[in-house]
């Protein structure tokens, strides 16, 4: 089946933000005198934070000043995203070529729409997607597939017609359950065993995408 579109993750896959969100919840943690649970924490990455929060919460333990923590947590990432965000390897070229073969391009985040404008901003690539589907486009968050389906349907596309690009287990396990080839390019994450078996590919960086030709044939190697 050819290609027609690809679709985008945000956090992790285009943008190093992951990296900060993880800094981010163990500072504000330290200051409590709490120590934050890396490999739960990772199994939350890709998901919405009203979805996972709880869990974090409940982990760093009773008496936790939640409102301090929240606020220590977000003016932590502020901070570090206010250094400067860089694109992972790999997008800008990537990006440019689906535009030059005339391939549709969606953003697909569990972010919201301000921080997504915030992390573009001083570039036009998010004016130059297609459509974007973001945390409060949908009730229910990755790993349910609603995000991608809905991405889907503003391209007028089937999911079997694009690729999606993933750096978390929980943003695959929402492409592939929505029938999209499902493509992971891990960040904080090593692939999950459900993953691997359903992954169209695992790939080191968004320039393997165009290395590999997965653009041309839309098949594996």
């Amino acid at each position: 089946m050819s290609l027609h579109a690809v679709l985008f993750d945000m956090d992790g896959l285009i943008f190093n933000t992951e990296a900060h969100f993880e800094q981010a919840w163990q500072h504000a943690a330290t200051l409590q005198g709490r120590s934050l649970d890396l490999a739960l924490y990772r199994s939350t990455i890709g998901m919405k934070r009203a979805h996972f929060e709880p869990r974090i919460i409940e982990q760093l333990g009773p008496g936790l000043d939640i409102e301090r923590y929240r606020w220590d947590r977000d003016a932590h990432f502020h901070r570090l995203r206010q250094q400067g965000l860089q694109y992972q390897p790999g997008f800008e070229a990537l990006f440019e070529a689906l535009g030059q073969r005339g391939i549709k391009r969606a953003l697909v985040t569990s972010s919201h729409w301000p921080d997504v404008e915030h992390n573009f901003a001083g570039s036009d690539y998010l004016h130059r997607f297609d459509t974007h589907v973001c945390g409060d486009s949908v009730q229910n968050g990755k790993p349910a597939p609603d995000c991608y389906l809905l991405g889907c349907e503003q391209l007028a596309v089937a999911p079997g017609q694009t690729l999606a690009l993933e750096d978390s287990n929980n943003g695959m396990r929402a492409a592939i359950a929505a029938g999209c080839r499902a493509v992971m390019v891990p960040d904080r994450q090593t692939p999950a065993d459900d993953v691997r078996r359903h992954a169209h590919a695992l790939l080191p960086s968004l320039a393997d995408v165009l290395a590999q030709d997965l653009l041309e044939s839309g098949s594996r190697e």
